[in-house]
């Protein structure tokens, strides 16, 4: 399977830990995926930010400290 359509299935796998914006957005990626069997830069640019602001292991850590505490 394509590297990149694992990283989309596996960030709306995890869509519980994005915003509605975010979500909607890696939907949005992956349909055009879909249609194009690849993404442009950009895309890539921001599928990489949203993964590793929200979908990587420090970032879930940093949520559920965040979520322990407040």
């Amino acid at each position: 399977m394509n590297p990149t359509l694992l990283r989309l299935e596996r960030a709306l796998k995890n869509s519980s830990l994005l915003s509605q914006w975010e979500a909607g957005f890696i939907e949005s990626l992956h349909q055009q995926f879909e249609k194009r069997g690849s993404l442009s830069d950009r895309q890539l640019e921001f599928l990489t930010r949203i993964e590793q602001d929200k979908l990587s292991d420090d970032a879930r850590e940093t949520s559920q400290v965040w979520q322990n505490n407040y």
